[in-house]
């Protein structure tokens, strides 16, 4: 399932200070996603469940920038590209309790009350990215043009946070 999006195509034409008019083309794509397996148990008033997964994606950011006053100017374009992997975990719990109360045939019947505690969290998930970034400027009028920054490979890791959450209801139905 996607769990994260990309998506923008965005011309920003703006006047600058001794340039003239400039204009940026900004585009994005790509995605994270999620693939995971889910299981869950229940046993009287007592559920759980638990969630494995895999995330992995690749964005991509794409920026250039066009001199439009200055003629025979170079456009510069620089593209950042981001790929990354990472497992990740989840879990929750559920407990309800129905309130009985015992009738005049002395048998426990159901009171139309109950009172539900639930748990859920997640743990600190690490992910490894690999980037990349490219820079050029080139010149269609006189056929030029010039690497600014072919950037190596750039392993890294990142984390997602732990979580944990709890709740109460009490009911009456």
């Amino acid at each position: 399932q996607p769990f994260t999006e990309v998506g923008y195509n965005v011309e920003v034409p703006s006047e600058q200070p001794g340039l003239g008019l400039t204009t940026d083309y900004l585009k994005g794509s790509g995605g994270t996603y999620r693939l995971s397996w889910n299981n869950a148990v229940s046993y009287k008033g007592l559920s759980g469940g638990f969630t494995f997964g895999h995330l992995f994606g690749q964005l991509s950011n794409n920026r250039r920038v066009e001199f439009d006053s200055i003629p025979d100017a170079y456009i510069a374009e620089f593209l950042d590209k981001l790929s990354l992997r990472g497992f990740y975990w989840r879990f929750g719990l559920q407990y309800t309790h129905d309130f009985k109360k015992t009738d005049a045939q002395g048998e426990r019947k159901p009171a139309g009350k109950r009172l539900i505690i639930g748990a859920h969290g997640n743990s600190a998930s690490e992910f490894n990215t690999r980037s990349s970034r490219f820079a050029e400027r080139y010149n269609f009028r006189y056929q030029r043009q010039d690497t600014i920054l072919d950037g190596s490979i750039i392993e890294q890791r990142g984390g997602l946070p732990s979580a944990l959450a709890v709740g109460v209801i009490y009911e009456k139905m």
